[in-house]
């Protein structure tokens, strides 16, 4: 035992210190997972008991109490309290009556104390009377110790068997395990490879175990060591021979690398754009003549500087920050790009050019190569373009301000036409007697309203793409206004042997617009549909106040249709389906698009959709703030 003893005190095995570390942990977490559930459970059974005591109190003396109480009688009250200071834990009892002595026993000493009052009443010919109130005082200081006392026997006897078992599995594991573990080491610190070494045996007993596989895996394993060490020796040997054929390959490599970047460098120098290559910190490697001629600077003033020195400010001083975030978050303003920036030449001039980066690596090192293009002269060529657009605008505003103007200087002499030659046709100042002069007249008068319409719709598209047509707006009776426009379109539809209805809902809300325009609007798009719808067709005209409160006006023909192609070119001006010499349909092709922007200005929508031989529908959709309604609470007029 003493020899056992002396080996724990020179010990110093580092795995059986951490066993017993963990030993002693894992113990005490145990000893104190069960002292805490021991006590926890004694400190509730000990509250239940005082619990229970409250509830014999007021099952067995409260009655008595009561009684002695009711009858006035001091020496059994005296009694009965101090039968109650003799229960357990119980340190101080009192019974409290309103306007009388109180009655009391013991004395409140612990700081610990679970208190109950409990009211003492008595009843007498059915009526509860209230005679006061018995006050009793527990002490936990007994329950506390009792459980102090308990945690204290429970430390110290499992701190004794802890640290007994710890003693147990020191000696345990060093005869079973350390002293074989430092033989093993010493051994394989001993050993050299292809040299003649004793295998490792173990000094022990009975069935083999897990150190004892592993003195059989690491006597295996110099075995093998042995054997790859030789074979190592001749991998050596023939990789040496390897690297020597490798070496003058890499040289032939070399050699062609050369010759490569020397082609590099001959394309690079043909280039008709700017080439440099700068490094990771913006110095630059390589310039090419076309850049040294764009910047101005020779070969030896650019190489070794950094790029920055081409360009202004800001750019300038913010360039070594936005490389440097680049390379840290891989996020490019530029690299791999490409965009329009400024360059700045040797002699302080400043010019736009075209820089495109990219990103390459050669020998593990980033390059990056730009290749700039001067764009001074294309700038200066936008800007010509720029101003011929402008001198464009000028010339069509000017043209639109000239077809306004003569549109007015015609209407002029053809009011005197259309007034004369409608007196000559209604005969107003006589008769006439030759039937050829009266077909004369009314041709010249039909003639000279036709050629007013025109000059109207030229008059109001001129004004309307000069943003100088005015709206005259009012409160409009949507159903007079189609009844209106039909009656302008009937004449023609008869002529043509096309039916025209038309479906207006009773109670419709008034629009606020321009009464002359939504006739305008309506006309035109009844004679349309009219003037391209053959006999026998018809044309139809809905009206429909939508759940939004907008207004629709929906005309629909059965008339000859269009395809796509005519459909997008019958919406530009002086613009038709049919543009040939030998057309069909007389007009100028102004009547979708004038009647469009007199829609667009009230704030409404044009659709139109139309099948080839089917027929053709034209939607105008009035917003919702056009009806009169909705108007009013907008504040339009």
């Amino acid at each position: 035992m003493k020899q056992a003893i002396a080996r724990i005190g020179t010990f110093k095995s580092r795995i059986a210190k951490r066993l017993i570390l963990v030993v002693v942990l894992v113990s005490s977490l145990i000893t104190l997972i069960t002292t805490a559930t021991q006590l926890a459970i004694d400190y509730f059974h000990d509250m239940d008991n005082i619990e229970r005591n409250f509830g014999i109190i007021e099952a067995t003396y409260l009655g008595a109490i009561s009684q002695s109480l009711w009858t006035f009688d001091d020496e059994q009250i005296g009694l009965l309290l101090t039968g109650l200071i003799n229960l357990p834990n119980i340190e101080f009892v009192q019974l409290s009556v309103p306007g009388s002595d109180h009655w009391s026993r013991g004395e409140q000493r612990s700081g610990n104390t679970v208190t109950t009052s409990l009211p003492v009443t008595f009843m007498d010919n059915g009526h509860v009377t209230e005679l006061g109130v018995l006050k009793v005082i527990v002490s936990l200081d007994q329950i506390y110790q009792r459980l102090l006392d308990k945690v204290v026997v429970i430390l110290l006897g499992n701190g004794g068997k802890t640290f007994l078992i710890s003693v147990v599995l020191l000696v345990v594991f060093h005869l079973l395990v350390t002293r074989h573990l430092n033989k093993i080491a010493e051994t394989v610190r001993k050993f050299q490879p292809a040299t003649d070494h004793p295998t490792i045996e173990l000094d022990k007993s009975g069935e083999p175990d897990e150190l004892d596989a592993l003195v059989d895996v690491i006597n295996d394993l110099s075995a093998e060591l042995d054997i790859n060490f030789l074979t190592l020796e001749r991998r050596v040997e023939d990789r040496t021979n390897e690297l020597v054929l490798e070496i003058a390959e890499r040289k032939r490599a070399e050699q062609t690398l050369r010759a490569s970047e020397e082609a590099h460098r001959h394309v690079l120098e043909s280039l008709p754009d700017g080439a440099i290559n700068i490094n990771q910190v913006g110095t630059i490697n390589y310039t090419n003549p076309e850049a040294e001629r764009m910047f101005g600077y020779s070969e030896d003033e650019l190489i070794g500087k950094n790029v920055h020195i081409l360009m202004p400010e800001p750019e300038r001083s913010m360039h070594d920050g936005f490389l440097s975030r680049y390379l840290e978050t891989g996020k490019a303003r530029i690299i791999g790009i490409g965009r329009e920036v400024t360059g700045l030449r040797k002699n302080g001039e400043t010019f736009p050019m075209d820089l495109n980066i990219s990103e390459s690596v050669m020998d593990g090192r980033v390059m990056y190569l730009g290749t700039i293009r001067d764009m001074t002269e294309r700038k200066r060529a936008e800007r010509e373009l720029e101003e011929a657009k402008r001198d464009a605008e000028v010339a069509s505003r000017v043209r639109t301000e000239f077809m306004a103007n003569m549109s007015h200087e015609l209407r002029t002499p053809l009011n005197a036409i259309l007034g004369y030659s409608d007196s000559i046709r209604e005969q107003v100042f006589g008769p006439i007697d030759n039937e050829k002069y009266i077909e004369y007249v009314e041709n010249i008068y039909e003639s000279g309203k036709h050629l007013h319409d025109l000059i109207a719709d030229i008059l109001d598209i001129t004004v309307i793409e000069a943003g100088e047509l005015k709206l005259d707006e009012e409160q409009i009776d949507v159903r007079e206004a189609v009844d209106a426009s039909i009656r302008l379109i009937k004449p023609r539809a008869m002529k043509g042997g096309v039916t025209v209805t038309r479906t207006v809902p009773g109670h419709l809300p008034s629009l606020y617009g321009d009464l002359r325009r939504l006739k305008q609007i309506l006309v035109n798009l009844l004679n349309n549909a009219v003037k391209f719808t053959n006999e026998g067709g018809s044309v139809e005209l809905d009206v429909t106040h939508q759940d939004d409160g907008s207004l629709v006006f929906q005309v629909s023909d059965t008339g000859i249709g269009m395809n796509p192609t005519d459909l997008e070119k019958v919406m530009e001006p002086f613009q038709q389906a049919d543009n040939s010499n030998e057309r069909k349909y007389e007009g100028t092709g102004l009547g979708l698009p004038l009647t469009e922007n007199l829609v667009e200005l009230h704030g409404g929508t044009f659709s139109i959709t139309s099948t080839l031989d089917l027929g053709t529908t034209v939607v105008v959709k009035f917003p919702p703030e056009r009806s009169i309604d909705a108007a009013v609470c907008n504040g339009v007029h």
